[in-house]
This record gives C-alpha cells, sequence and structure tokens, in this order.
C-alpha cells in the first residue's frame, strides 16, 4: 500500500492527464514491451485510459491510449500462470499483477463490458 501522500500526488497526475471532470473508478500499475516500461491504466466512466509513467516517481504523465470498457475482458486478456494477467490495450500489450487486474476488471459494470465472446480450448479438441 502507498502512503496517503503519495496517493494524494498519483491522484493529481492523473487528474492532470485526464482532464477535468474524469471520473476514476480504478488505477492500477502495469508492464509493457516485456516488462521494461511501467505504464498505467485507468478506468473511467468514458472507458479505459493507458497513460505513460514516470519511472522514478511511478506517477502518470501522458494520455497513450483510449479503448472501450471491453478492452479489459475476453478476447483481449491472456492469463499468465497464476499471477498475472496480460491485456491488449490498443496497439500496447500490458501485463498486470493478478490482483491489480481484478480491480480494474471488477470496477466495471456488466452493462459496460459488451459481448462476451467465448474463447475455445485447444486442449479439449
Amino acid at each position: 500500500m502507498s502512503s496517503p501522500r503519495r496517493q494524494r500526488r498519483t491522484d493529481e497526475a492523473l487528474a492532470a492527464c485526464l482532464g477535468p471532470g474524469a471520473a476514476v473508478r480504478a488505477y492500477a500499475l502495469g508492464k509493457a514491451r516485456a516488462g521494461l516500461v511501467p505504464v498505467g491504466c485507468a478506468v473511467t466512466d468514458a472507458g479505459v485510459v493507458l497513460v505513460s509513467v514516470a519511472v522514478g516517481r511511478r506517477r502518470p504523465k501522458a494520455v497513450l491510449a483510449r479503448v472501450p470498457h471491453g478492452a479489459l475482458f475476453p478476447p483481449n486478456i491472456t492469463v499468465v500462470g497464476t499471477r498475472a494477467v496480460r491485456v491488449n490495450l490498443g496497439t500496447r500489450v500490458v501485463r498486470f499483477r493478478r490482483a491489480d487486474y481484478d480491480g480494474l476488471a471488477t470496477s466495471v459494470g456488466a452493462d459496460e463490458r459488451g459481448p462476451i465472446v467465448a474463447i475455445p480450448d485447444s486442449r479439449l479438441a
């Protein structure tokens, strides 16, 4: 857990990136480009926003992509073992810890997810 001061500064930096009136439901840090570049993912009322993050301070800097809420659900996700999930957000693939992904996914309402697409399991064929 982060300190209240760090959380407040992160919230202020995120609000500056997203602009006025953006209500953030959930925010999590992930890694892009084979785990080398930290990125942030915010779930807002309008959709999912991917933001670049300052490496040293871990604060949001700029918006990289805006995608609909359905991007957090199949077929855009790949579960990696028991601890991580890869999500295709726009043109980037971001890896989140499982707990962070679950927080993002649960913040999206059932009516905002879009159609659920079944993914065939190749082991069953």
